[in-house]
């Protein structure tokens, strides 16, 4: 088989994608004090909100349904917000210590590092969004269990949405 080019930038593209992702590993398991903690705080905040609702709110028989989902999608979509300070802060970091500039000098695409700190912040966003599917479905939240496709399209879209805007916000840093 004759050796294409385009074969071997579409590897180099993707290494380049993969150590990009791997750096981000690193720092956040290496940045214990505020990546991780902001994670967990994040996932704390997101099951006491279901755990709230499922055991209180849900429980007050002068409001009706649909004012009782809007106020807890509002309260699931604060935790959320919370998330963003996890992609918004790794990207302030780097632009202080030149750290993409040192990856563009060193041969790597911009395009390859979007890419890799996209794929690792939406990662954090699914694995928050499949702990919160599992207590939504453990404490039987029926509001949510009912309409869960729906939910989970807009709430994924939501983390895309958050993501990206997180990422343009760190221009203005």
């Amino acid at each position: 088989m004759p050796f294409k080019p385009q074969d071997h930038k579409k590897k180099l593209f993707l290494k380049q994608v993969w150590a990009i992702f791997l750096h981000r590993v690193l720092l956040f398991v290496h940045d214990v004090s505020s990546s991780i903690a902001i994670f967990v705080i994040h996932i704390g905040y997101l099951l006491a909100i279901i755990l709230i609702c499922r055991y209180a709110i849900l429980d007050y028989p002068d409001v009706s349904l649909g004012e009782k989902t809007q106020y807890i999608s509002k309260l699931i979509i604060s935790s959320y917000i919370l998330l963003s300070t996890l992609f918004l802060g790794h990207h302030v970091m780097e632009r202080e210590l030149y750290v993409k500039y040192v990856m563009v000098v060193m041969g790597s695409k911009i395009s390859a590092y979007w890419l890799g700190n996209f794929l690792f912040d939406f990662l954090m966003f699914m694995l928050s969004f499949v702990v919160m599917t599992i207590v939504i479905f453990a404490s039987d939240l029926l509001i949510f269990t009912n309409i869960y496709n729906t939910f989970s399209f807009v709430l994924i879209t939501f983390g895309l949405s958050l993501i990206l805007f997180a990422y343009v916000v760190s221009f203005i840093f």
